[in-house]
């Protein structure tokens, strides 16, 4: 099923269970881990460094969007693409899926085969920096120039955002919290080899916790994880400034990726380099990702760099818990919109409940 504009914007509520009840995320069936692949609470680049690589599935950023020779390919064949609370600013590349932005757009040497959707204006491009939109565009501002296209163009168009970014994010930040005060069900194996290390857990069926530091993440050389396919594994990272790079993730009994979720509980900035197939999320850090491909999702405070992300999305859900989330500091304004600023105050003793897709 598509997605469809609703008359009003879809308001997700403060509590981790809320999105189940949104429309449209209702409607197929997801909840935000299935619906985005990659998700920024601020901007996903900047103006003078624009984002580089490309992501494979639905972006989101509750702030601005800047890329450059780079490539939203919508491998899952939503309708949209990119959704950005702010502006977004792309320049160069071929994307599939519509965009929907709450303010405006330049879309500058670039190819656009969906929708545009805009709360601001659609800003003209140079002589040499024509761009082309395969489809319609509604902007409640101005179309600019030097766009060839093949559908309609209506300004002036009322714009209903499509996400509530605020409970978005706080969604992402209750998940964080509540998985970051759950306390571990086992330890993880470190296997010394040196100047890297091995890591390993081996369990059963059913929700399992980890905890490890930054430091021991970035030490690790492989992790291998050995479950049921119905098992779970949460990994929670202490460490307000981390690094990662390569791992070999080993699933081995049957789990999948899918399954697992490395949760930085509290870094404030994540380095990011080589390859990783597992789900990150790291909602109060900044998230430097220099080179090198995450497959699965990725969950950041904002992004910067030019790593790739590809296809994979978190299923196991949340668990239940009754525990109240600690309080963090929000990521900085530069990256967060200083609407997010108190954000945390609002949340209150809530209860999980656990989705799948």
């Amino acid at each position: 099923m598509q997605l469809k504009r609703l008359a009003g914007s879809i308001v997700l509520l403060s509590s981790i269970s809320a999105p189940a009840s949104a429309a449209y995320l209702d409607d197929l069936g997801l909840d935000p881990f299935g619906y985005f692949h990659v998700y920024s609470l601020g901007d996903i680049g900047t103006a003078a460094a624009p984002y580089r690589s490309d992501f494979q599935g639905v972006t989101g950023a509750a702030g601005d969007v800047h890329t450059r020779n780079f490539t939203f390919y919508n491998l899952e064949n939503r309708e949209y693409t990119l959704h950005a609370g702010g502006s977004a600013f792309i320049e160069n590349g071929t994307h599939t899926g519509s965009l929907d932005a709450g303010a405006d757009a330049l879309l500058r040497n670039v190819k656009w085969n969906g929708d545009v959707y805009l709360g601001g204006s659609l800003l003209s491009n140079t002589s040499s920096g024509w761009g082309t939109i395969n489809g319609d565009v509604f902007a409640e501002g101005t179309i600019g120039s030097r766009y060839s296209s093949g559908g309609a163009r209506i300004a002036g168009t009322a714009y209903t955002p499509l996400f509530d970014f605020l409970a978005l994010n706080n969604y992402f930040l209750n998940a964080s919290s509540m998985l970051g005060a759950m306390l571990a069900t086992g330890d993880v194996t470190i296997r010394d080899d040196g100047v890297s290390d091995h890591l390993s857990v081996n369990v059963g069926s059913g929700d399992h916790v980890f905890s490890l530091t930054a430091e021991q993440m970035l030490r690790a050389h492989t992790f291998a994880i050995t479950a049921p396919a119905d098992a779970v594994i949460y990994i929670n990272v202490n460490g307000e400034d981390a690094d990662l790079d390569s791992i070999t993730w080993q699933y081995l009994g049957g789990i999948s990726a899918g399954n697992v979720i490395v949760n930085y509980t509290n870094a404030s900035r994540l380095d990011l380099s080589g390859g990783n197939s597992v789900n990150i999320l790291a909602p109060l850090a900044d998230v430097f990702f220099s080179t090198g491909l995450v497959t699965g999702n990725l969950i950041a405070g904002g992004l910067f760099g030019g790593g790739q992300v590809n296809l994979g999305h978190f299923t196991g859900g949340i668990p239940e818990t009754t525990t109240t989330p600690p309080s963090h500091s929000i990521p900085s304004p530069g990256t967060l919109p200083a609407l997010l600023l108190g954000l945390l105050a609002l949340v209150g003793a809530i209860q999980l409940r656990k989705f799948k897709d």
